[in-house]
């Protein structure tokens, strides 16, 4: 009931009037440890000592305040993607990381590289490749693009390098601002975009065809 009260909060706030700080209102994971560290601990606000602040801090790692990946994948290889009611502006994005302290087993799993991919459905709209993040701190990290993504369905992060586990990973808390975020890393778009061939290379492009045709013809 907890996780489907805020959701509904971040939710009316990401579609009245613009709210500068916003939740996803779904999110779903390559992999999870279990139902009590499930990929929704990142939306919900579980573990911040205030829900929806990016000032906020995070508690220490605990059943159901973290997205962690299950035991026996590779943490390299994962991925959660967080989903938006409806198309979205996005200006930039605040991760607190994953704290693998108290309860786990041995530590490092924190994401130290990562790749974002904003989405429309299945269009890439942005891609930001191999951005650092910082491990062992219970603050958020914000990352600000350069310039505000609209029409945004969804966003992808996947871990590129952990700090030193090879069994698990994860995060604890997202948040997504409509704006540009001021001080925070600016992250450059590595989306490949499509050359315009210039019109002069569209009638060589043409005529080259034509030749085809005629040779054809003659034989």
């Amino acid at each position: 009931m907890k996780k489907l009260v805020l959701g509904c909060l971040f939710a009316a706030m990401a579609t009245t009037g613009h709210a500068a700080t916003f939740s996803a209102t779904g999110a779903s994971a390559s992999s999870e440890f279990n139902g009590s560290f499930d990929a929704g601990n990142t939306i919900d606000g579980s573990g911040l000592s205030t829900a929806g602040d990016p000032a906020a801090t995070h508690s220490d790692y605990d059943r159901t305040n973290h997205w962690t990946t299950a035991s026996g994948t590779d943490p390299e290889d994962a991925s959660i993607e967080w989903s938006f009611a409806g198309p979205s502006d996005l200006g930039g994005i605040y991760i607190w990381n994953h704290r693998s302290n108290v309860i786990a087993n041995n530590d490092g799993y924190e994401p130290v590289v990562f790749d974002l991919t904003l989405l429309n459905g299945n269009t890439v709209i942005e891609s930001f490749d191999d951005v650092a993040l910082m491990p062992d701190t219970d603050k958020s990290q914000a990352f600000t693009f350069d310039m505000v993504v609209s029409n945004v369905t969804s966003v992808l992060f996947e871990v590129e390098k952990t700090q030193s586990s090879t069994s698990f990973t994860g995060l604890a808390e997202v948040l997504f601002d409509d704006a540009l975020i001021s001080g925070a890393t600016l992250l450059t778009n590595t989306t490949p975009m499509p050359i315009p061939l210039p019109a002069g290379g569209l009638l060589l492009l043409s005529g080259v065809a034509g030749i085809a045709v005629l040779r054809r013809k003659r034989r």
